[in-house]
């Protein structure tokens, strides 16, 4: 083999230049440019993934929080009626249509008087009553294990580009006669 540095004999013609020295072939420039593509593909559909799945988890935890706050709710009126000298399950009925309830107000709505209708964002808080309309809706369902024990489910449902159909997520909590 002929070399093509005589200092460094390390390397040599059939390693680093074709015949005349000039530099790399074409087919060993495709090959290059051909692994270098396939690896950007690679990395952009791995973007792709995550910004999908970054939109999925932040919705998980946005309706986690909302789930949290409709059982703390109604927490607070039970200890509202028990502050207030009341019977602490007073105007908490069982309704398995559900309720909604919004912090601004603290009181239970029944379907019947206000429809199942999105969540609101003001851009800080969550209502139903100003901001812009999100794809969250919250129930609110009251039933009664026995005279003493109360359950409360926080229900959260909403629908994603990624996932068909709606998604729900439940919250629930038991309160007990004092």
């Amino acid at each position: 083999m002929k070399k093509v540095f005589q200092k460094n004999k390390l390397f040599t013609q059939h390693h680093f230049w074709n015949k005349n020295g000039a530099g790399f072939t074409l087919l060993e420039v495709l090959v290059a440019l051909s692994v270098l593509i396939m690896g950007l593909l690679a990395s952009v559909s791995l973007l792709t993934k995550t910004s999908s799945l970054n939109t999925v988890i932040s919705d998980r935890l946005i309706a986690s929080h909302l789930a949290q706050e409709g059982i703390e709710l109604v927490r607070n009126l039970i200890s509202n009626n028990i502050l207030a000298g009341k019977i602490w399950n007073s105007g908490l009925s069982a309704n398995d249509d559900g309720y909604q309830i919004d912090y601004n107000d603290g009181r239970l709505y029944d379907f019947n008087e206000r429809p199942f209708q999105p969540l609101k964002f003001d851009g800080s808080l969550y209502s139903y009553d100003s901001g812009q309309p999100t794809k969250f809706k919250r129930k609110i369902r009251i039933f009664y294990e026995n005279n003493d024990e109360m359950v409360v489910q926080s229900i959260v449902t909403w629908q994603s580009h990624r996932i068909k159909g709606d998604i729900t997520l439940t919250v629930e909590d038991h309160f007990y006669r004092e």
